[in-house]
């Protein structure tokens, strides 16, 4: 969420952070969900995707594929976040 020009406007991501030694992990992500963009940092390395059409393909795959851990949680509100957008 951000403001500019006196009006709040709303940004919708997945990220996937990981070492700089993983970075190969992120671009095949970014080759299995044909999109988004994959940031390099010093030690460590970002996946983000904000494209609507590539959020929803990401949003499928969990919904046929779900999470397991802790992150289930987080996945159903980023879903409930994405349906308002």
């Amino acid at each position: 969420m951000f403001k500019r020009n006196n009006r709040w406007h709303f940004k919708i991501s997945f990220d996937v952070i990981v070492d700089r030694k993983d970075l190969r992990l992120l671009r095949v992500l970014k080759k299995f969900f044909g999109g988004g963009n994959v940031y390099e940092a010093s030690k460590s390395a970002t996946y983000r995707v904000q494209d609507i059409n590539t959020l929803k393909i990401i949003m499928n795959h969990f919904n046929s594929y779900p999470l397991e851990t802790y992150k289930k949680v987080s996945f159903i509100l980023w879903v409930k976040v994405l349906m308002l957008v």
